[in-house]
């Protein structure tokens, strides 16, 4: 992940506010201190839906204990993730971390360390008024870019393809938000919401 967002960060010179990630990056690591974009801190957040995705796809297909605690371990984990907010989160936090005994006697001990080593990556939306806690924005940017491309069967130059992706920004910043979950946001566009 570093060795795409550093060369972006080196190169863009935007004040990244924070990072959502998806699950798929957790196995990996993250360095906060090196992800620092204009000596302002990054903050990361995982999505739900992915890590959750990805715990699912792990013990599916490569897992190769016993399987007994799974069940549980998973269900434990999704409280977490899905929490509504933050006493629940951390209530949540709290009663996996209580059941560590029971992790390792299942032979679970190195899921269960991954797995707290970047919990704290879970909650940051909560600290974070307007922080996303999903990238479901960047998902439906790049929904719309994919039926785009099908409809004209590809662009014709990378010009093209650029230009239409700067149309799509352009219109993106100045459209105003209807149906936002935070409610302070409708009626105004992300250009508006940033102050410019």
């Amino acid at each position: 992940m570093e060795f795409v967002f550093i060369p972006l960060r080196d190169r863009i010179p935007y004040p990244l506010q924070y990072l959502v990630i998806d699950g798929k990056f957790w196995p990996f690591g993250c360095d906060q201190t090196s992800l620092s974009w204009n000596s302002t801190s990054t903050l990361l957040c995982a999505t739900q839906w992915s890590h959750y995705r990805f715990l699912n796809y792990y013990f599916h297909y490569k897992y190769k204990g016993s399987g007994r605690g799974v069940d549980k371990f998973l269900k434990m984990a999704r409280e977490i993730l899905y929490a509504p907010d933050l006493e629940r989160w951390h209530e949540s936090v709290e009663s996996f971390k209580a059941h560590q005994r029971t992790w390792r006697f299942f032979g679970l001990e190195a899921e269960y360390l991954s797995f707290i080593d970047k919990i704290h990556y879970t909650g940051t939306h909560f600290f974070h008024s307007g922080m996303p806690r999903t990238n479901n924005i960047i998902k439906g940017i790049i929904r719309i870019l994919s039926r785009k491309i099908e409809d004209t069967d590809g662009f014709e130059s990378f010009e093209i393809a650029w230009n239409s992706l700067k149309l799509l920004i352009m219109n993106y910043r100045f459209h105003h938000f209807s149906c936002s979950r935070i409610k302070d946001h409708n009626g105004l566009s992300p250009l508006e919401l940033t102050g410019g």
